[in-house]
């Protein structure tokens, strides 16, 4: 892994770069590139979260929407 720092006269950035590609991060003004990177961190960390919980929620709902259409499929058709 390689960190690469970009000190501009707006803004700054932090490139870490693996072996997977390279992750720009811009730095927090008033902040250490350390605290930019662990805040950075811990709002991927969050967003990961919920989307962990989004899927989990939609992998819930069509295991439900496939026995609804398991139960129906087994039921003889109603008549009027």
């Amino acid at each position: 892994m390689t960190l690469l720092t970009f000190v501009g006269k707006q803004t700054s950035y932090a490139c870490v770069q693996t072996p997977d590609g390279a992750i720009p991060i811009r730095l927090v003004p008033g902040c250490s590139p350390e605290q930019s990177l662990r805040l950075w961190a811990d709002e991927q960390q969050a967003r990961a979260d919920r989307i962990h919980r989004s899927v989990s929620a939609v992998r819930q709902a069509a295991d439900r929407f496939n026995d609804r259409i398991e139960a129906s499929a087994c039921s003889p058709p109603q008549r009027s």
